[in-house]
Formats: C-alpha cells, sequence, structure tokens
C-alpha cells in the first residue's frame, strides 16, 4: 500500500495521464496535456456534481484533449456512454480545466438521466435537473424501481435518449405517470413529452463545437494585390566609361507568385579621355519589368527580364565645334536578386542585372580627317543594386 502511493504522488507530479482505471470502477479514460487538470480530478468532479461515488459499469468516458495554435487553443473529442447509447461530442475552450468541467458536467447528466432516482447534483453550486410534467405511462407512480425482469429505464419517452454518434444535448427522462392517467398510446402527446435539457454551466455555455480552422494560406482570406516601393543604388559598368555609380527608384505591383515593377536609373557622369579629345556621358533611363517570385518565408528570390529606355548624355572637350548631344538608349534588361524581410513591411534587397545594349550612341571626333570614336557603350553591361524596399500589403 506505501509503494502504490508513492507511485500515485510520482505520476501526479509528473501530470501524465493514469494508466489505471479510478477507484470507483467507471471507465474513464482521459488524455490531456500535462498542463491539464488529469483524470483523477475529472472523475472528483463526476462525483461531486453526482452527490454520490460511481457504481462499477455506471459510466464510461473516453475523451481527448488537443492543443492548438489558433484560438480556441483547447480542444476536446469526448465518447461518453451511460447505460445507453454511446454520445460524440467535440468542445473547444480557451482553458483546459473548462473542458475538464464540462466533461464532468454531462458525464453527470448522463449518469442522473439513466438513474432517475439518483439527484444529479450533490452540492449547492451544481446545476439542478429540472422535473418534466406531464403524462405518467403505464401507472407506475413517481419514484417506483422497475418490477422483477423488468429492466432498468423501460417506460422512458422517445427521444430521452441520444442516437450513437450524433453530438445533441444531454436529455433527462420522464417522470413515471399518475395511476389514473391513461396509456401515452390512448392520448395525444403534449408539450410535456418532449425531452427534457439539462442545464448548462457557465463553463459549458461557453464552449462551441469546434469547425475546421481554414488553411493559413486560404485563397479568400489573403489579400489579392500588393505593392511595392524600393529604393536602391550601386556600381555599373560598361554603359558609359569605367565604373561609375547608379541609383534608382522602383515601384510597382505583387501577387503571390509573381511582381511588375517600373524602374528608373540614373547613372553619374563619366569621361572618356582619348588623343583626339575627351567626351563626357551620363545616361537616364527607365525600365519595365516582370519578377517571378521564388523562395518562401522571410527570404525572397525575384528573377526578372524586361526593355530598358532612355537617353545617353554626352558633351565632348578639346574638340573644336564641339557640342553636347543626347543619344537613343534602349537595351534588354535581365536580372535576379535576393529579397530579406527585416519586417512586416520592410525588405533589404540586392540585385545583380545585365543590360543589353540594342540601341546606343556613338560619340565620334569627324572633323578634321576620318571619324574617330571616343566612346561608345559596351554590347553588355552590369549593375550591382542593394536597396530597401517597403512593401504597402502582400498576399504571400
Amino acid at each position: 500500500m506505501p509503494l502504490r502511493s508513492i507511485f500515485a504522488g510520482l505520476l501526479a507530479a509528473a501530470q501524465v495521464p493514469e494508466p489505471l482505471p479510478p477507484a470507483s470502477g467507471a471507465a474513464i479514460q482521459w488524455r490531456s496535456p500535462a498542463s491539464c487538470p488529469d483524470r483523477g480530478a475529472l472523475l472528483r468532479g463526476i462525483e461531486t456534481r453526482l452527490g454520490r461515488s460511481l457504481r462499477p459499469g455506471e459510466l464510461g468516458v473516453d475523451g481527448v484533449v488537443t492543443v492548438h495554435a489558433t484560438p480556441p487553443l483547447y480542444r476536446l473529442t469526448l465518447r461518453l456512454r451511460a447505460g445507453g447509447p454511446e454520445e460524440r461530442r467535440t468542445l473547444a475552450a480557451a482553458t483546459c480545466a473548462a473542458l475538464t468541467d464540462a466533461t464532468a458536467v454531462l458525464a453527470a447528466s448522463a449518469v442522473a438521466a439513466r438513474a432517475p432516482g439518483d439527484p444529479l447534483v450533490g452540492q449547492a453550486n451544481a446545476p439542478a435537473v429540472p422535473e418534466p410534467t406531464g403524462a405518467r405511462p403505464h401507472g407506475k407512480p413517481p419514484g417506483a424501481t422497475p418490477a422483477s425482469g423488468e429492466p432498468e429505464g423501460a417506460g422512458e419517452p422517445a427521444g430521452a435518449s441520444t442516437s450513437p454518434g450524433e453530438a445533441v444535448e444531454e436529455v433527462t427522462p420522464s417522470e413515471p405517470p399518475a395511476q389514473n392517467d391513461p396509456p401515452v398510446a390512448d392520448r395525444e402527446p403534449g408539450p410535456a413529452d418532449a425531452p427534457v435539457s439539462v442545464p448548462q454551466t457557465v463553463e459549458e455555455r461557453a464552449l462551441e463545437p469546434v469547425e475546421p480552422a481554414p488553411p493559413p494560406d486560404e485563397p479568400a482570406r489573403r489579400r489579392a494585390l500588393g505593392g511595392f516601393v524600393r529604393v536602391q543604388g550601386g556600381p555599373e559598368y560598361g554603359a558609359l566609361p569605367g565604373i561609375t555609380g547608379a541609383v534608382g527608384l522602383a515601384a510597382g505591383l505583387l501577387w503571390r507568385r509573381a511582381r511588375l515593377e517600373v524602374q528608373g536609373v540614373w547613372l553619374a557622369p563619366r569621361t572618356a579621355d582619348r588623343a583626339q579629345g575627351e567626351v563626357r556621358a551620363s545616361l537616364a533611363a527607365a525600365a519595365i519589368q516582370g519578377c517571378a517570385r521564388l523562395g518562401r518565408g522571410r527570404v525572397e528570390v525575384p528573377v526578372c527580364g524586361g526593355l530598358e529606355l532612355g537617353g545617353m548624355r554626352g558633351g565632348a572637350r578639346g574638340v573644336p565645334d564641339a557640342r553636347t548631344t543626347t543619344g537613343l538608349w534602349l537595351a534588354v534588361v535581365a536580372g535576379a536578386g535576393v529579397a530579406v524581410r527585416l519586417g512586416a513591411r520592410w525588405s533589404l534587397t540586392g540585385a545583380l542585372q545585365l543590360a543589353g545594349t540594342l540601341v546606343g550612341p556613338d560619340f565620334q571626333v569627324i572633323d578634321p580627317g576620318p571619324a574617330v570614336r571616343l566612346f561608345a557603350p559596351a554590347p553588355v553591361t552590369g549593375r550591382l543594386l542593394v536597396g530597401v524596399e517597403v512593401r504597402l500589403g502582400d498576399p504571400r
């Protein structure tokens, strides 16, 4: 006996489900997280509300409590049998203790409904079972016990029990009819023949059947479209003489798997020094690009492609009759980058862009003598751009 007490104390301290049935002999299975009341607390709650100890074989309970990430946090799948058909319920609550109390109320109500002579409540703070009035079948007085060979619960009105597998309210049987009342089959049914619902506790009234939570990425709960603005800059090589700096502003639209952006860029002036003279050139252009949004979570990898149109302005120095002119710039732009989310709206971005020149200016000295090229853009130019992006709603 001392060993059994020590073992029971260790189990209670570890807050694990008890593997053995309770001392009353009731078949109670209760599986719940370690922070929840255990099976012993459930049994005490049932017997407190019933006002007596459970008899062997009088009650069967099988409950499983699970924890979920979204409210309600605790959800209970319950199977209950008290001498009749099995009932199944699914309940949810913000606390695990509320589910334990609700199970105790349901179990005590079911036992009391099967044994009208036993009170449902033995304490002042437990709900009372209403006593319906109406016809009493078979002429049995109130409180009469079943005759020898007659099964317990005979003469209960239809609807006083539940169908297997249905989640409905528990009901209590009607009282036996008075001696002078006609048989049930010889009279019209009245309101008193309707099943009587067991009163609910405050905790049970707060519980609601669990509806399957929608997936986090359900299309109906997502924004269909978002937007962004990005400021960026970095080194550029090939479009102007030598290495220069590029600054730009981009804005566009966001979908779950794609983005469309308009990007403006300006390349700082650079000078090409030749024996015939020098030319100083700069570039201003705008591009429209479509991008695929790869990656998930905090890291996104946009892969983009589009067209860039602009003007390259150049002016010669040290050349007779030099003048400043602006030439057409048209290029195919392709690139890949990475965006790391720093918050709900902010991202740090980096991208490598390549531009293939389709149309570009050619700065030459043509007088006196044959034409001499001072500068022309490279067939392929490259930019490494780093920036900060603000997202105005993101459907991902």
